[in-house]
């Protein structure tokens, strides 16, 4: 192997300071390394390039140990003066705050109540439970003890269900009474 040349997926991933399924689909997207036998090698000058390439600043470099990094801040602050791109400072909470006070949000509207059925059709389940409550007592006067036991469990739920419904009737028409 050449010297300079990093060798094997996760020191290639280390160099990068990345995962080395990130540096793995980075490799797919067009990232410089090669094949050498069963192993992956790429070289820290051409990982550097294609850095800045991607990035689009040039002159990208990834920081090592070996990299003088105050080289590279004074580097990174001229490429930044040199492109001209401010970045706003950050405002303090206080500024934020008043900003916020300032433009009450808008009140959200709040979307009318409606029915999933028609009126006429919760009266005709209202009418469909009646008739199933009268059969249901009839059929209890023959019945066992066991069976008195579930079917009056069933009766109350359709007693349920009929006041529900009823009180959706009255609420329903008392909305529209307050509509007009």
């Amino acid at each position: 192997m050449p010297e300079g040349k990093i060798k094997g997926w996760a020191n290639i991933a280390r160099h990068m300071g990345q995962s080395t399924s990130t540096v793995q689909h980075w490799a797919q997207s067009g990232m410089p390394v090669s094949r050498e036998g069963r192993s992956v090698v790429a070289s820290p000058e051409e990982l550097n390039a294609w850095l800045g390439r991607e990035s689009g600043h040039r002159g990208t470099q990834i920081a090592t140990t070996e990299a003088d990094l105050s080289a590279l801040l004074r580097h990174g602050l001229k490429s930044a003066r040199v492109s001209g791109k401010r970045v706003p400072p950050k405002q303090s909470n206080d500024k934020r705050r008043r900003l916020e006070q300032r433009a009450p949000a808008p009140k959200p509207e709040v979307p009318r109540y409606s029915p999933v059925l028609p009126l006429s059709q919760v009266e005709s389940r209202i009418s469909g439970l009646e008739k199933r409550l009268e059969q249901l007592e009839q059929f209890m006067k023959s019945m066992g003890a066991a069976e008195k036991r579930a079917t009056a469990s069933e009766i109350n739920a359709i007693k349920s269900a009929v006041r529900h419904y009823r009180d959706a009737i009255s609420i329903e028409k008392e909305l529209a009474r307050i509509a007009e």
